[in-house]
């Protein structure tokens, strides 16, 4: 892997193309659907594992997603921060009293960048 050379990130030479407000709800439905499925998929999983007397797998009622996805996607069209951006986020780059992100100059586009989330 390490003579893989790095792809740069090239969405900014592509049109910019907003989702529609129909395609938006379409989108967080299926997200919200995937998120039910996973955890039935769970349930089924623990009912399954307790019938065989199996160890059992964690129990994700108390967690607000099922994985990364969703909170992945919802960050992406609250702020418009760039994938590059997002994967390289730290967490002492995460404000959570002014709820804002900062994007680091090495990983955004321009030197340094502010991200709120829309409310």
């Amino acid at each position: 892997m390490a003579k893989l050379e790095k792809l740069s990130e090239r969405d900014s030479d592509n049109k910019v193309r907003y989702l529609t407000d129909d395609e938006r709800k379409r989108l967080l439905a299926a997200l919200d659907a995937r998120e039910q499925d996973m955890r039935d998929g769970r349930d089924n999983h623990i009912l399954w594992s307790k019938s065989r007397k199996l160890p059992l797998a964690p129990v994700m009622k108390d967690t607000e997603f099922a994985d990364h996805l969703k909170p992945i996607i919802l960050l992406s069209l609250s702020t418009g921060i760039r994938r590059n951006a997002m994967f390289s986020l730290e967490w002492r780059d995460v404000n959570f009293t002014d709820k804002t992100i900062m994007a680091r100059a090495a990983t955004s586009k321009n030197d340094r960048l502010v991200l709120r989330a829309n409310e």
